[in-house]
């Protein structure tokens, strides 16, 4: 597939992450292969030597996406999930805030060192993007494994968080007597 580039500020970009291709649209509306695009909104923010925002820290190369303009929000997906995880929600947030989403370590199209993984590594990682970005306070916002990385974030770094939101999905059980 061949990389289009698109100015709108509501546009992010869509890849083939290795557990199926998440198409989507500026918009948040999925589109079917055939009529998909790779969006690369231009940053100031990411490397102009690259096509693909990425970020090397720690010994690996984190990939990251930012949407939108005004204060920073930094979005972490949980165990498995990376930027396409927000794709419903980038477009509503980037009216308001820059977003900021990454693909984890062993995930997407970042890098995948050995393991185990750590909350702490995964802490440190979006530093060094916060880093590389510039960004010297960021809102969080944590969906599942993200949300204990948001935790981490504030423990290693709570001068940098403005403020913090942890997103579970729990399964909920009836209780009968």
């Amino acid at each position: 597939m061949v990389a289009k580039e698109l100015t709108e500020t509501s546009a992010y970009s869509t890849s083939d992450h290795g557990i199926g291709t998440i198409y989507a649209t500026g918009m948040g509306q999925l589109v079917e292969p055939a009529d998909a695009v790779n969006v690369i909104q231009p940053s100031p923010y990411h490397d102009r030597g690259s096509t693909m925002p990425y970020c090397e820290t720690n010994n690996i190369r984190l990939y990251y996406e930012v949407a939108g303009d005004g204060p920073d929000l930094l979005l972490i997906s949980g165990l498995g999930g990376g930027t396409w995880s927000w794709f419903g929600q980038t477009p509503f947030f980037s009216k308001s805030f820059r977003v900021i989403s990454v693909d984890n370590r062993g995930v997407g199209q970042s890098s995948m060192p050995p393991g185990p993984y750590r909350m702490d590594q995964f802490a440190v990682d979006l530093l060094g993007v916060l880093d590389h970005l510039r960004v010297s306070t960021t809102y969080v916002m944590g969906l599942s494994m993200g949300g204990m990385i948001a935790q981490e974030l504030a423990l290693v770094a709570g001068d940098r968080i403005r403020a913090l939101e942890r997103l579970y999905l729990e399964r909920r059980q009836k209780v009968f007597s």
